[in-house]
């Protein structure tokens, strides 16, 4: 974060205001490099990282049964399922510039859904800093820290999705079906697979 902070300074600054206005991620969105730009795909690898890494913890902690015993692979194996699911997405939005024919709405897409990524990324960095390097307990921060923090940055994602839509004109009944597929699902399907399993 700190090297994204000195060599993309202006990036890092308009993608802190891109969060909470609307226009000035349209205006990021209307550059060439928007998913692909240094900054992106640093904090892009942050969200992986941190992501994968908090799920770990979460279930290591709340699995009082045997753990798969080879704990980097499980890990890995993490990680893996994260970037399939947004590489996935990567390439339904790219369908769905052929669907609508609006060459702005992938891009759009695509880096809204980054930014909030990359946003719930830097949160859980001084989380899992917490987590390790203090006698808190894991629980109590899961409760009372990463839970709500996480579930405002999904709130955030999704009245950002549905601003989109609207803008560009994509009928709520689309929206709704999208967030349901899309957004909900891969979340249920990964606490199943990799909590619950």
């Amino acid at each position: 974060m700190g090297f994204v902070k000195a060599f993309s300074n202006s990036r890092f600054n308009q993608g802190i205001r891109a969060l909470f206005n609307y226009t000035v991620a349209q205006e990021i969105t209307r550059e060439e490099k928007v998913f692909f730009h240094r900054s992106n795909i640093f904090f892009s690898l942050i969200h992986l990282l941190t992501v994968s890494l908090f799920l770990f913890q979460f279930r290591e902690r709340i699995n009082t049964g045997d753990i798969n015993s080879d704990k980097f692979s499980f890990f890995l194996l993490i990680l893996t399922f994260l970037a399939g699911m947004y590489f996935v997405k990567y390439i339904f939005s790219r369908i769905l510039l052929f669907v609508f024919n609006d060459t702005y709405l992938a891009p759009e897409y695509i880096f809204n859904i980054s930014l909030y990524n990359n946003w719930l990324g830097s949160i859980l960095v001084p989380v899992l800093c917490i987590t390790y390097f203090t006698q808190l307990l894991f629980q109590d921060i899961l409760i009372y820290l990463t839970i709500p923090l996480a579930l405002i940055v999904f709130f955030f994602r999704l009245f950002r999705l549905i601003k989109i839509g609207q803008t560009r004109g994509v009928s709520y009944v689309y929206i709704f079906v999208y967030i349901c597929s899309l957004e909900i699902l891969p979340l249920v399907v990964l606490f199943r697979i990799f909590i619950l399993q």
